[in-house]
């Protein structure tokens, strides 16, 4: 029995044995494939002759740095470099993206495209697919480089000929970052002549990384809400029937007195200071500077400590991302929408419209929050780049309502992260020669530089660019794909267009230019003529221009549009009644208007003291007690820093090819509240 025992367990080994080696070799050519795969990109770079190796080397550096130059663009505005996400200044949440800067515009990966008083609200997400961020740093590497002065190597006696455009490509793989193509030049010197053609030109940054972790970190705000969570406990937490404390959720208090009041604008901006505090303390594990709170070993409940200090700000992610510090920021210049259910600017206990409560002495103290705000989160790898680093960075929107976490009507799902495709390999370009003339609608002059790309299903190509308004290719074969013309100063242009033909075709488009016009706004304005009098429109002041010191923020969004067509907005900042230039294309429009007054010298809404009769128990009083209280409890002041809300307007209009070629300029019209044309003495919070 014991020699059949040790057979069987040879048996076992040997059958182990083979299902390790077994296994082994299918890892290995698993492996194999996939290099493959990458070294298929990868051309065999031809060796260059000694005295061209200079104008080789300069190319090729030269590229680097555009690339490099895309790469950065690229990671700063979440993907996007030639990204027109429609923005608002003033109400970051209003639009599509937000201006970290006047030259940094960062698009939301997900947010609410509905109003903030929208009844039913609906969500999106707007993170571009890896296939896109490739195709923006291949168009912007091609867009700009004739950059790369080849001139001075001429005043050393090279004569150096164009031979083609460049057709270049960028792939993005799970460790770096690599742009690879033809540039075709035929350098000669002397009685040499050289071709060189193509180039391979890598770069040590993950940005495939990032994306897995910036598309983690987007679901789980969307499916998870983990902002909104936090801010409904920040909310309970700072909130209390104190007028140090913002106001509480819910809270009660035992007096005869007189009830605790806050300012509604002074509650903003308490809660935008807990905000910009706060959230930076956002943590997730599975990144490099994830910093575990530990309990100290002298705490008896260590596991509770932990639990209690972690918690709160904690991210569970389910990948690993070594390479990258993740952070999370809110700034206070980043206006939120706020809205609380108080009696105009006053929140107050509802005793005071509540007989039964006060005589029994309770103060009832209930607030419902209305909070929409940006946050940005940067994804940050300091060694990228031969240490220049590299940061990735995009926007998320919270959302509360009525102190919960808004849940959307309809949420448009976030899209699989896509398998690397062969599709626009150029070896797979196998159609007949297409050409495409492209023209400007209002000249019929040809467009140069156009850049051209297709997209089928999930694939997206960069093709190339015109010359003299014309581009001869061959395209990736597909049924139903999309053509886009995209070209600085002009409408994009996205139409179907089949390449499933073997002939050769031609084909003729319109580009329509972006018109510049001048802006003009006008006001019409709402006084009052006492302090407690309504407010009134003036209609005998008509149109008024706006004041010295007055922001007017004009925005554009086109609407109505049709199938393929991509989404056009235009901003302009009017200062004063100075009149300021702006980018249009004929179409129905959106427009929204918003005014700010940023007074040189402050604008004081004082301290108010004001009386009420309150019902009591007391006979002897005529069971009603006067109680008088300040409000606000300290002087409102509005300055350049501190700028007043002054007024705004909503219309919708079309805007017709005649309008912009006959009209020196377009003139909106909006209503203002004029705070600043009543006494002192006259002004409240209401």
């Amino acid at each position: 029995m014991v020699l059949v025992r040790k057979g069987q367990i040879t048996l076992f080994i040997i059958l182990g044995i083979i299902i390790l080696v077994i296994i082994g070799l299918i890892i290995y050519f698993a492996r194999t494939e996939a290099e493959k795969k990458i070294e298929v990109a990868r051309p065999t770079i031809a060796k260059v002759p000694q005295e061209i190796q200079p104008v080789y080397d300069y190319v090729q550096q030269c590229i680097y740095s555009l690339g490099k130059e895309a790469i950065k663009k690229a990671g700063e505005r979440g993907g996007l470099i030639t990204t027109k996400f429609h923005y608002n200044e003033y109400e970051p949440t209003e639009g599509r993206a937000v201006a970290y800067t006047p030259d940094l515009i960062i698009p939301y990966w997900w947010l609410m495209t509905s109003p903030n008083k929208c009844k039913k609200c609906e969500f999106i997400t707007q993170k571009p697919e890896l296939s896109d961020i490739e195709e923006e740093i291949t168009n912007y590497v091609m867009l700009n480089i004739d950059k790369c002065n080849l001139k001075p190597f001429e005043k050393q006696g090279f004569i150096i000929k164009k031979v083609s455009e460049p057709m270049l490509k960028t792939t993005i793989t799970d460790e770096n970052t690599f742009i690879t193509g033809k540039y075709h030049l035929r350098i000669s010197k002397g009685q040499r002549t050289t071709d060189i053609e193509d180039f391979y030109i890598p770069f040590d940054v993950n940005i495939k990384e990032a994306y897995k972790l910036a598309t983690e970190l987007t679901e789980l705000e969307a499916k998870g809400q983990y902002l909104e969570y936090l801010t409904k406990d920040l909310l309970d937490s700072f909130g209390g029937v104190d007028k140090n404390k913002i106001p509480p959720l819910y809270g009660f208090k035992m007096s005869m007195g007189r009830p605790v009041y806050w300012v509604k604008q002074n509650v903003a901006e308490k809660v935008q200071n807990i905000l910009s505090s706060y959230i930076p303390l956002l943590k997730a594990n599975g990144v490099a500077n994830f910093d575990f709170i530990f309990g100290p070993e002298e705490v008896k409940h260590k596991d509770v400590y932990e639990l209690l200090y972690n918690r709160e700000f904690f991210i569970p992610l389910e990948g690993s991302y070594p390479d990258y510090s993740l952070n999370f920021l809110y700034y206070q210049w980043w206006k939120p929408y706020f809205d609380l259910n108080c009696n105009g600017q006053l929140c107050t206990a509802d005793v005071v419209n509540n007989k039964l409560m006060f005589m029994l002495g309770l103060q009832e103290y209930s607030f419902a929050y209305d909070i929409s705000y940006p946050v940005l989160v940067q994804l940050i790898d300091k060694k990228a780049l031969k240490g220049d680093g590299f940061v990735f960075q995009f926007f998320l929107e919270a959302n509360i309502r009525n102190n919960e976490p808004l849940q959307g009507q309809k949420i448009i799902s976030l899209p699989e992260m896509p398998e690397p495709s062969t599709f626009c390999n150029p070896d797979q370009y196998q159609s007949g020669e297409l050409t495409i003339n492209i023209k400007d609608q209002l000249t019929a002059k040809p467009v140069d530089k156009a850049i051209i790309s297709y997209t089928c299903l999930k694939d997206t190509c960069s093709i190339g660019e015109t010359t003299k308004g014309v581009l001869k290719t061959r395209m990736p074969k597909c049924i139903g794909g999309i053509i886009t013309i995209s070209k600085q100063g002009y409408r994009t242009y996205s139409n179907i267009l089949d390449t499933d033909f073997d002939e050769n075709l031609s084909i003729n488009i319109q580009l329509v230019p972006e018109t510049k016009i001048k802006l003009k706004a006008k006001k019409y304005e709402f006084m009052k003529t006492g302090k407690f009098a309504p407010w009134k429109l003036e209609p005998s002041l008509g149109a008024e221009k706006p004041e010295k010191d007055e922001n007017v923020l004009v925005t554009f969004k086109k609407i109505n549009l049709k199938p393929f067509e991509e989404p056009f907005s235009a901003i302009a900042l009017l200062e004063g009644s100075e009149a300021k230039e702006t980018n249009l294309v004929p179409g129905d429009y959106e427009i929204k208007i918003t005014s700010m007054l940023r007074p040189k010298e402050p604008l004081v809404i004082p301290k108010d003291r004001r009386c009420k009769d309150i019902p009591t128990l007391n006979p002897f009083e005529g069971f009603s007690n006067e109680q008088c209280y300040t409000v606000p409890e300290e002087n409102i002041t509005f300055d350049f820093k501190h700028p007043l809300p002054y007024g705004g307007a909503e219309v919708k209009t079309t805007i017709t090819p005649q309008k912009l070629a006959n009209k020196e300029y377009i003139e909106v019209k909006y209503f203002t509240f004029a705070l600043d044309k009543i006494p002192e003495k006259q002004r409240i919070a209401e």
